[in-house]
């Protein structure tokens, strides 16, 4: 055969290899490419939905390994991912919250997180239980120094993960001025910064005002109020709310009754109406109702007490053991399916980390 001819072949079988090579080329890399995109998509679709609820268990899991006493603050990516999809979840659910039974109501908090998990211990673990918190979560007037946003970031982590089976109403605790003096403005100073603090107040904004359980038990963060005439005005309370002197939703969280009225009087000092018997019955009768259940009571005995012929009921969840060594215990409200209801107390829980804490500063003051 001719040199040419060998030459010809030679270029071609060349050329041929050359797009045989570029074609597996090819092949390979839109292969690969579309692995890529179908892993993609794949990943997306689990992240969109699983991203949130493992993002959240993670969570709980950091805020519960406080119980052991160790420290542990979450960060400042974690906090806002909290208040943000809260919100969402509290803007869904109604100003006034139609409830069922069983469910287990709970007063005030005061940041005592040790004693929040002794409440889910003694009323039962969610998603099994039912709950609903009256307000003053993070509010601690006796210790304003105290770790205590972490009790409330629990709540709204079970919030996010268990939206239908905890609920919490707005106190006189979640307000702006009540929170920057008592704690968590400061609290939110040292861990975080002040923008916290202010989406904090904004959440609190959001809070619903009032819960009925079966159309029969009123539950209200603090008082009645003269403006509240019935209940489906506590409906058309706009969100969000910033409260003034003397208003009706202003009543709602620092209203409380007394033995020494009959309907409604102004308070001598602060903000808040001062109701009477008279009032509970009446309104009682007027509404159709068979109890109201009230929070921000402080140090009751045994952690409730009845007002009237068990007309209305104020319920305090925080134990206390005063200087004098008398202990003060807390209690839960637990209602159940036919409305019957009965109360469980809380025994002072001790912290032994705060305890070691208090034990080695003593120490130091005396070595020193």
């Amino acid at each position: 055969r001719r040199s040419s001819d060998l030459d010809k072949e030679s270029k071609l079988t060349k050329i041929s290899s050359y797009f045989n090579l570029q074609h597996i080329f090819s092949y390979l890399t839109m292969t690969k490419t579309l692995k890529i995109i179908k892993t993609n998509k794949y990943l997306q679709s689990r992240l969109d939905i699983n991203f949130k609820e493992s993002y959240n268990d993670y969570i709980i899991e950091k805020l519960l390994s406080n119980k052991k006493g160790i420290k542990i603050f979450l960060n400042l990516n974690q906090v806002e991912y909290l208040l943000l999809n809260s919100k969402k979840i509290i803007k869904e659910q109604p100003v006034f919250l139609k409830l069922n039974t069983p469910i287990n109501i709970c007063g005030n908090l005061g940041g005592q997180f040790l004693n929040l998990l002794k409440i889910f211990e003694l009323g039962g673990s969610l998603p099994n239980s039912n709950y609903l918190f009256l307000g003053n979560y993070v509010l601690n007037c006796d210790y304003p120094d105290q770790d205590t946003l972490e009790t409330l970031f629990l709540l709204l982590a079970y919030k996010i993960k268990y939206k239908n089976n905890i609920f919490l109403l707005r106190g006189k605790g979640e307000t702006r001025n009540e929170s920057r003096i008592y704690g968590p403005y400061d609290e939110c100073k040292k861990k975080y910064n002040i923008k916290i603090w202010k989406d904090l107040v904004d959440l609190f904004t959001y809070f619903p005002f009032a819960g009925l359980i079966k159309n029969k038990i009123l539950c209200i963060p603090s008082g009645l109020s003269s403006q509240l005439k019935n209940l489906d005005q506590l409906n058309q309370i706009k969100r969000p709310y910033e409260l003034t002197d003397e208003d009706l939703e202003t009543d709602l969280l620092y209203g409380f009754p007394s033995p020494y009225s009959d309907y409604f009087e102004p308070p001598d000092k602060g903000i808040g109406h001062i109701f009477g018997l008279k009032a509970v019955l009446k309104f009682k009768k007027e509404n159709n109702i068979d109890l109201i259940c009230r929070g921000n009571a402080n140090f009751i005995d045994d952690g409730f007490e009845f007002f009237g012929n068990k007309d209305l009921v104020s319920i305090n969840s925080i134990p206390y053991i005063p200087e004098e060594g008398n202990k003060i215990n807390g209690a839960i409200m637990v209602v159940n399916n036919d409305l019957t209801y009965n109360f469980i107390p809380i025994e002072k829980t001790i912290n032994f980390s705060l305890l070691f804490n208090k034990i080695i500063n003593f120490l130091s003051l005396i070595f020193d």
